[in-house]
């Protein structure tokens, strides 16, 4: 259930962009519906093929993965994380044990080294970072989704208030021609 309320999420994201009821990301929540991702406390876990090799963690790509996502809503306590972890761990093993994966993965936004310079030091979304090695930064404006709203674009940035200071800060950084990135962030598994 847990899991599946995920969906509630992307009706009310998508009705309001199209200003009526609209379900969006119908894609993404395949992997719901067909029990490839788990909402397990606060993160989620899907199974996973690494996308790029990380020679510097010996992962090759194709090799199995558990794949780390965030979904919308609530504060991205550290604490709370790392149970989400430790549960994923015991979930994997006990539902999953044929499952052999050498790590979990998170490639997002929320890996982008930049944050660093936007964000408090004590923020939760660099703790959340700081629990990853990072890798494999690629250019990309996909934060500006999810601190704006789901269509926003850099060219579009200044149609929306900021309302938030790191809001605020991410404008100011696109509109000073400052570059943001998704990055790889690794945790290894000891299986």
């Amino acid at each position: 259930l847990d899991t599946l309320a995920d969906l509630g999420s992307w009706l009310d994201i998508w009705s309001e962009l199209k200003g009526g009821l609209y379900l969006g990301e119908v894609a993404w929540l395949r992997n719901h519906i067909s029990m490839n991702l788990f909402k397990l406390g606060r993160l989620q876990f899907a199974f996973g093929k690494a996308e790029s090799d990380v020679p510097e963690k010996n992962i090759k790509k194709g090799d199995n993965v558990i794949e780390v996502h965030i979904p919308w809503g609530g504060a991205l306590i550290k604490e709370e994380c790392e149970r989400s972890f430790e549960k994923a761990i015991k979930f994997f093993k006990e539902f999953y044990p044929e499952y052999e994966y050498k790590c979990f993965i998170c490639h997002s936004w929320l890996m982008d080294g930049n944050l660093k310079e936007l964000l408090n030091p004590e923020s939760n979304i660099l703790a959340f970072q700081n629990m990853f090695e990072v890798f494999n930064p690629e250019e990309s404006y996909n934060i500006l989704k999810y601190v704006f709203k789901w269509d926003a674009t850099k060219e579009s940035i200044n149609s929306y208030v900021a309302t938030s200071t790191f809001a605020k800060r991410v404008q100011e950084w696109v509109n000073d021609g400052k570059m943001f990135y998704e990055s790889l962030g690794v945790i290894e598994i000891d299986n």
